[in-house]
């Protein structure tokens, strides 16, 4: 996350926000990774965007997101793994 607002508050999009760096909402990492997504959809900001929906318990969305990451980066083994990993805990719930 803080790999993330450093990305965009460079990009100029946000300004700090306390409430992430704190960690006392998990809501804003999502806005945040939504916005990352938009200014520059690449493997990376989709597999951030799938691990702040994780942390907010939102499977689809992660696995969306997740699913993005591989495709814009299929060799990427972080990726797939983490997809997988998601996609095996979905099904077993």
């Amino acid at each position: 996350v803080n790999r993330l607002l450093r990305e965009l508050q460079c990009l100029g999009s946000v300004l700090p926000h306390p409430q992430i760096e704190t960690g006392q909402f998990l809501i804003a990492p999502m806005v945040l990774g939504q916005k990352a997504v938009d200014l520059k959809p690449n493997a990376e900001t989709y597999h951030d965007l799938g691990l702040a929906c994780l942390a907010n318990h939102a499977w689809d969305d992660a696995l969306a997101a997740l699913r993005q990451a591989v495709e814009r980066a299929p060799g990427n083994a972080r990726y797939t793994s983490v997809y997988q990993l998601v996609l095996k805990k979905r099904d077993s719930q």
